[in-house]
């Protein structure tokens, strides 16, 4: 009787697996199918951008958010409007996951497209680091390009069609070995101009993108070595199995989980708001910005939470979290992890980072000439200049 029941389990166990499967297969279909859809997309904007006419990126297999990227450039006139300072027309490279068979192979035509548009010359080369469907948050970019006052060339490259919470529940590593690859790639180029021409380098990553850039560095790197080349970074809402952000929250030297000193603090700094960002004094140095909500479950939502109390539960709680709330083996994990697919989070509450990308690449690229008051006016300009994506 026990083998026939452990039989029977086996196979129940078999079919479901095979159900989840073809579920899975099905659902990726479905966003493969709406990424390649360019319903109400046009190419008028594109220019010198890839997807134009002399781009070795197609404009036909950049994906949906590849086309909405490319076809939203800011003018040089939206940009000296905020800033109140003579401005360039910035370019965006993009390399859609079609547009490869490999992440190799992706990340090379990233390069040959960076080649093509004459990046090396620009004041500054922005990595894009891409959500789970390809997306570029609008404000991030926008703010990039005033910011840098259009002398910019920014790049990113898609990996997938799926949204962030599937990549990270189902498949973590493709965003880590894309992501590996192109910056790689990129530091391979750069390195071979000369020192006193070359860009200078900026990172940006945000939520799934923030996951699979910090894939670029080994496991122990220190903030020091990870600047070493690539001087300014912002990672927004990165998943609590980041590399660089567990390693460093765990190996804190003061602080609680959900905002910790890393190292003397001199070099990578976390904040939890936008009020935060806005008030920070701007560095003198390398510098990696980190913005993570307390209340984030993508930030805190972990393996660990089956059978471990978290010290995000400790005292002092983290501003927003439940004061009323309490660990239980499993039943947490499976709590917070319900939360991860929850949208419709208000700004600054949950994994809506809206109203950061703005002052946290406003603090962390600090041209000089930069002002506090060119901040607040960047803030103000951001929901004029963004554009429909998805």
């Amino acid at each position: 009787m026990a083998a026939v029941r452990a039989a029977v389990a086996g196979v129940l166990i078999v079919g479901a697996f095979a159900l989840i499967q073809v579920g899975l297969g099905l659902l990726i279909s479905s966003y493969d199918a709406e990424n390649a859809d360019a319903t109400g997309q046009s190419s008028a904007r594109v220019g010198v951008n890839s997807g134009g006419a002399d781009s070795l990126a197609p404009w036909a297999t950049l994906g949906r958010e590849g086309r909405f990227f490319v076809s939203n450039t800011l003018t040089d006139a939206a940009i000296e409007q905020v800033t109140g300072d003579p401005a360039e027309v910035p370019v965006r490279v993009y390399v859609g996951m079609e547009q490869g068979q490999t992440p190799a192979e992706r990340s090379a035509l990233a390069v040959a497209e960076l080649d093509r548009v004459g990046a090396w010359d620009r004041e500054y080369l922005a990595i894009m680091a891409a959500t789970g469907t390809g997306w570029i948050d609008p404000d991030a970019i926008n703010s990039m390009e005033i910011v840098t006052g259009g002398d910019l060339t920014s790049v990113a490259v898609q990996y997938s069609a799926v949204p962030s919470w599937i990549g990270f529940v189902v498949d973590p590593a493709t965003t880590q070995i894309q992501n590996d690859n192109t910056v790689n790639a990129i530091l391979a180029a750069w390195r071979t101009k000369p020192a006193d021409e070359r860009p200078e380098l900026i990172l940006f990553g945000e939520s799934l993108g923030a996951f699979g850039s910090q894939s670029a560095w080994p496991e122990g790197s220190t903030p020091a070595e990870v600047t070493t080349e690539i001087k300014r970074i912002v990672w927004i809402g990165p998943p609590s199995q980041s590399r660089l952000w567990k390693q460093w929250q765990a190996d804190r030297s003061a602080g609680p989980m959900w905002q910790p000193v890393i190292g003397d603090g001199d070099i990578a700094r976390v904040f939890i708001s936008d009020v935060e960002l806005e008030a920070a004094a701007p560095p003198t140095g390398p510098t990696i910005t980190f913005s993570a909500h307390p209340n984030d479950p993508v930030v805190y939502w972990s393996p660990d939470l089956l059978l471990q109390k978290p010290d995000w539960l400790d005292a002092p709680l983290g501003p927003g979290v439940d004061p009323h709330m309490m660990w239980f083996p499993v039943i947490t994990y499976l709590q917070v992890g319900m939360d991860l697919i929850s949208g419709g989070a208000p700004p600054e509450v949950g994994h809506n980072y809206a109203a950061d990308a703005g002052p946290a690449i406003a603090l962390t690229v600090n041209p000089v000439g930069w002002t506090p008051a060119k901040t607040q006016a960047l803030i103000a300009a951001l929901p004029t200049l963004s554009y429909v994506t998805g």
